[in-house]
């Protein structure tokens, strides 16, 4: 039988207080997987809201062209719901989703904590890609509501146009930043917002679209930036 030396017994108790250190790191974070049981998934149905800085409406957008992407099928949303909402718990949760994903938090969602500090979100190979003319959907939210009636209003396309499409790649990556509310609770200081897809319009076409956002509020000094780039062949 091969001795041990003594030199081997001092590292020991090194290496295990280091796996010791991992195992804590690890259970320090927990992740939920949606749809599921635990964590069910955002309770909206598109990618298109208000800013957490001024409510103004924030929609991922370079100069021609507006993306709407739905996290749930577009013909279950209901037809006067505002889309600027994005919220609409419970019924959010009776349409299927188009996206999988995880969740992580520091303890564990909701009653534990109200916000996942990160959530990243896959496509399943059919997320419905509406491109909207961001002139005519600047106009059609001024009133600060933006309806599926709207955009699927006949007088809405000749104003400039909504393409669909479908994505066969999507990932979003969500990391907002929560803190202490003023009368209790929680209350969002910053967000950032990281999302790439590509797929195929309903006219024969490719598309493909980056954007990159994050915004601030007046309790920390990280400059607000939004970067979308948007690309058909």
């Amino acid at each position: 039988m091969k001795r041990i030396s003594g030199s081997s017994f001092m590292v020991l108790p090194v290496i295990l207080a280091s796996l010791a250190t991992l195992t804590v790191a690890a259970a320090a974070d927990v992740v939920t997987f949606f749809p599921g049981p635990v964590d069910t998934g955002v309770p909206a149905y598109a990618r298109i809201e208000r800013t957490p800085v001024d409510g103004k409406p924030l929609v991922h957008h370079d100069k021609d062209w507006a993306v709407i992407y739905f996290y749930r099928d577009p013909a279950c949303v209901p037809v006067a719901f505002n889309l600027l909402d994005f919220v609409d718990a419970p019924k959010a949760f009776d349409c299927s989703m188009t996206v999988v994903g995880s969740s992580t938090w520091k303890n564990g969602p909701s009653p534990l904590e109200e916000v996942a500090f990160e959530t990243v979100t896959y496509g399943t190979g059919k997320v419905p890609v509406w491109f909207v003319r961001w002139d005519a959907l600047r106009a059609a939210i001024a009133d600060n509501t933006l309806t599926m009636s709207e955009l699927n209003d006949a007088l809405f396309r000749l104003r400039g146009g909504v393409l669909k499409g479908t994505a066969s790649f999507l990932k979003e990556t969500l990391r907002p930043y929560v803190g202490p509310g003023v009368s209790g609770g929680v209350e969002l200081e910053y967000t950032m917002t990281m999302v790439e897809a590509r797929g195929l319009l309903e006219d024969g076409r490719t598309f493909d679209f980056q954007s990159f956002e994050n915004f601030q509020t007046e309790k920390n000094d990280i400059e607000s930036k939004t970067v979308t780039i948007i690309r058909f062949k």
